[in-house]
């Protein structure tokens, strides 16, 4: 395969590839109906003798919020909810869980932190869940990285199982229709909440409409509902449960991986921050080193005087800039300007207003490799939304804004 060669174009995915099929069709209730595919077992089978012979099982639940289990308590969420079942199904075997999960991150961001963040935890068992979040990105780039992240896992020492959750909005779209197909040729055990939600609005001939699946599955038209969330972790154990009473049907050996279907060029993707960044230029002082520890280290910068700017190089083909999010009316964009080319604006208020977040921006998207100037500098200008925001609650629009945060970049 030449390189950065588009073998599959996801562009021609069929829409709502998971409508019924026979076999959701003759589903007798809809866990059954969540099985996409049962997939490769070979390292699933691996996992589960490992486990029966009381060995480590290191458990790791990768994805965006619903993975992190935003507005839920410890032991409420899927992965919890897996951990305890690992626990009391394999009484003798020493069960670790990792939760992996980052609010509001995408396939792009957890593409670039395998080596981080997830190569270091020996995982035996992989569950990868960015199907709404992926909705954010672009069907192209959305595509591309999350084939990146698959194969990345696959690639791991540890040779994990590697379970793909398509999990849906209350509207029930995701990005299951570009992804599939990708999940399909890696042969991976494969779950979908969409399909199990349909299945039981037909068995209860109940109204396919928003309100009543957010009323009985997500709650917030994002995130799972309590109930939901313990049947999400019935879909992944459905399958590990079949597959115990199957063992000796599923093959020993590990396929080998198959050559990409879309594209590698997110397989060299990582993370840089104040930790690993050279910065050739501060003006004005008005940057300073940024530092959170919690979900996940953020080692960044943070300006704190407008019109400051921050000079970066990279030697890369594509380049994204994090940034937070905030709902401060008050806190100003960044203009980013690469090799000198035409400014782009980044707004630093996030004007829906549900929480703080990072904001991913891809910058530099080139075929070939080289050396990018990228200059950032912090502007007081508010966004319009904000403007009125702040004249509606009898503020002044131009007072001094809030710290603007540079949290990373990503590049390949």
């Amino acid at each position: 395969m030449k390189k950065n060669e588009v073998l599959y174009n996801p562009f021609e995915a069929v829409e709502n590839r998971f409508t019924p099929d026979a076999d959701f069709d003759t589903a007798k209730n809809m866990v059954e109906a969540s099985v996409v595919s049962f997939g490769n077992r070979s390292r699933l089978k691996k996992v589960i003798k490992k486990a029966q012979s009381g060995g480590n099982i290191n458990i790791v639940t990768l994805g965006g919020s619903i993975t992190e289990g935003s507005g839920k308590s410890d032991g409420e969420y899927y992965g919890d909810l897996l951990d305890i079942w690992f626990k009391d199904k394999f009484k003798t075997a020493n069960i670790n869980y990792t939760n992996a999960g980052r609010g509001t991150t995408t396939s792009l961001f957890g593409v670039s932190r395998i080596e981080r963040d997830i190569l270091p935890l020996d995982a035996d068992i992989i569950v990868v869940e960015y199907a709404v979040n992926d909705t954010i990105l672009d069907e192209k780039i959305a595509a591309e990285t999350f084939e990146g992240l698959l194969r990345k896992l696959l690639m791991l020492p540890s040779e994990p199982c590697v379970f793909v959750l398509y999990m849906c909005l209350s509207s029930l779209g995701s990005s299951m229709d570009i992804d599939l197909p990708i999940s399909e040729h890696y042969d991976l055990p494969t779950a979908s909440l969409a399909r199990a939600i349909k299945y039981q609005l037909k068995t209860d001939s109940a109204p396919e409409d928003e309100e009543y699946i957010k009323q009985h599955f997500i709650f917030d038209g994002v995130h799972p509902d309590t109930p939901c969330y313990h049947k999400t972790c019935e879909f992944i154990t459905y399958q590990i449960e079949k597959a115990i009473l199957e063992i000796d049907e599923i093959d020993d050996d590990i396929p080998p991986l198959p050559e990409a279907l879309v594209s590698e060029r997110f397989m060299g993707s990582r993370i840089l921050n104040s930790t690993n960044l050279s910065v050739s230029d501060i003006t004005d002082e008005g940057w300073q080193l940024y530092n959170r520890d919690a979900p996940y280290t953020e080692r960044g910068f943070v300006a704190i005087k407008p019109n400051a700017s921050i000079t970066f190089q990279f030697n890369c083909k594509i380049l994204a800039l994090v940034s937070r999010k905030s709902l401060n009316p008050q806190i100003g964009s960044i203009i980013v300007k690469v090799d000198g080319n035409d400014p782009l604006e980044i707004d630093g208020y996030f004007h829906e207003g549900w929480g703080t977040h990072n904001n991913y921006r891809i910058i530099i998207d080139d075929s070939i490799e080289k050396i990018h100037t990228v200059k950032v500098t912090f502007s007081d200008k508010k966004n319009e939304n904000a403007r009125k925001k702040l004249l509606s609650e009898g503020k002044n629009p131009n007072d001094a804004s809030s710290k603007f945060i540079l949290s990373e970049f990503i590049v390949s």
